[in-house]
């Protein structure tokens, strides 16, 4: 057993200790809130110290310098952890924390302008541009690839490292909005914001909306603050820090329209999407910090 903490201990890496970290967090307010909110709490438990032991166990046995199937995993591990983690957080945030923040968001937006600027987008919404904006959208899922696959390739390990470390810090950063200040989203009021549906586009919008809302649910609280926000800017940072050059031209400004889907589509508030940039801006300067007090201690591939 102390080989095998020893191991873990020099084979973490700082998205390692970050996952570790919420999973942990996630367990204890599982534990601490009323079981009665979450009757399956035992499930939900289970699951995060799942991941915690994953993470371990990945960190005693697979280094970078490996080859093969086991640099591989090592280098991916933590965006299967991510998808999981999302996954549950949709399913205890809302229980766990009974009270929707929308209510106090609305507030906010109605004093700084935000539900203006909903209504005026959606008096040019036309369904070619609906279409153009759920692709636009659902294509975030696979963005954080674009710096990821390039960096991989490198053979200096180090930018990849730090660029994996930001989207991790990133999308951690989210859950907690998830689990601590739950929201729905502006189109869950619509009738009291005066907004409409998107249209279902042109040609994919419609089963693109079917696919991800068979994955999401009809009601997880995903809105605060705009996951599609935070990770897209910091997809922009390592595509520009790291001067990928060709796939940039392209990616930047495709990146920049993903940002904008989420306030065309209406399906964030103007405050999830500041709050998102904000927190990108966060999740990047911690891995930089971070990933340079562990470069002495990772070795590079």
């Amino acid at each position: 057993m102390e080989t095998f903490l020893a191991r873990v201990r020099t084979g973490a890496d700082p998205g390692d200790k970050a996952i570790a970290a919420y999973a942990l967090l996630a367990s204890v307010w599982i534990l601490v809130r009323p079981h009665d909110l979450l009757p399956a709490w035992p499930l939900y438990l289970g699951g995060h110290l799942l991941v915690l032991g994953a993470v371990a166990l990945t960190a005693a046995t697979c280094r970078y310098q490996d080859r093969g199937l086991r640099r591989l995993w090592r280098s991916w591990d933590v965006f299967a952890y991510i998808v999981f983690l999302f996954l549950m957080s949709g399913k205890i945030g809302h229980a766990l924390e009974p009270r929707d923040w929308d209510p106090a968001i609305i507030a906010v937006e109605r004093a700084t302008g935000g539900l203006r600027l909903l209504q005026w987008v959606q008096t040019w919404a036309t369904r070619p541009l609906d279409e153009l904006g759920k692709i636009l959208w659902v294509s975030y899922y696979f963005l954080a690839l674009l710096p990821g696959i390039p960096l991989y390739r490198r053979a200096d390990g180090a930018a990849f490292r730090e660029a994996k470390l930001a989207f991790v810090v990133g999308y951690l950063l989210s859950f907690l909005g998830y689990l601590f200040m739950p929201a729905l989203g502006p189109l869950h009021f619509k009738e009291t914001l005066g907004l409409v549906d998107p249209t279902t586009g042109v040609f994919v919008a419609g089963t693109l909306k079917k696919v991800v809302t068979a994955l999401h649910g009809t009601t997880a609280r995903y809105a605060f603050p705009s996951g599609h926000a935070l990770t897209t800017a910091i997809v922009i940072w390592a595509l520009v820090r790291n001067r990928i050059v060709p796939i940039a031209w392209a990616a930047v400004p495709w990146c920049v329209g993903v940002i904008l889907s989420t306030l065309y589509l209406r399906y964030h508030y103007l405050s999830d999407v500041v709050v998102g940039l904000l927190l990108s801006v966060v999740a990047c300067a911690v891995a930089v910090r971070w990933s340079r007090a562990d470069a002495s201690r990772q070795p590079t591939p």
